[in-house]
């Protein structure tokens, strides 16, 4: 047993998407998982962080296979505790599509949107989750952050 968590199902699947991905605990890389992209319970790719001789690169390179879109879910096994944990990120499966690239990969956030989910002081604080062109974020009192915490002004159509 090599002690990966996740065996990826590819035998029916034609086509394939490919994903440059960094895990990020807030703007910590982290280091040591191993990443699945599953549809329903079924894993479509897996891959672990790459290494550059005895350097973790911070990138994990995932082919996910499919044939057709498909939600995906995306669950981040830590070797050390064997806790495998389903990150809170939309994902759909797009045949021959790459997500992210060397210069910006693609965020695989762990802690969406800390420090901004209020305390129970703030009891009237409304909060909202809406994912536009695949990212998601958090409007919070009219404000809206991305998943990392950090607050952005979206362009919208209002007159």
């Amino acid at each position: 047993d090599d002690g990966w968590a996740f065996t990826p199902v590819t035998d029916p699947y034609s086509g394939n998407m490919s994903i440059v991905a960094r895990v990020m605990n807030g703007e910590e890389i982290v280091h040591g998982l191993e990443v699945g992209i599953f549809a329903g319970e079924e894993c479509r790719g897996a891959a672990t962080e790459e290494f550059v001789g005895e350097e973790a690169s911070g990138y994990w390179f995932i082919t996910v296979a499919g044939d057709e879109p498909t939600p995906l879910t995306i669950k981040v096994h830590d070797r050390a505790t064997q806790q495998i944990t389903v990150v809170e990120q939309a994902l759909q499966y797009t045949d021959d599509a790459t997500l992210g690239t060397l210069a910006e990969p693609y965020i695989i956030q762990l802690s969406p949107a800390d420090g901004i989910e209020g305390t129970n002081a703030d009891a009237n604080v409304n909060v909202r989750k809406i994912l536009r062109n695949g990212i998601m974020y958090i409007i919070r009192n009219g404000n809206i952050y991305t998943a990392t915490g950090q607050e952005v002004k979206l362009v919208t159509d209002k007159k």
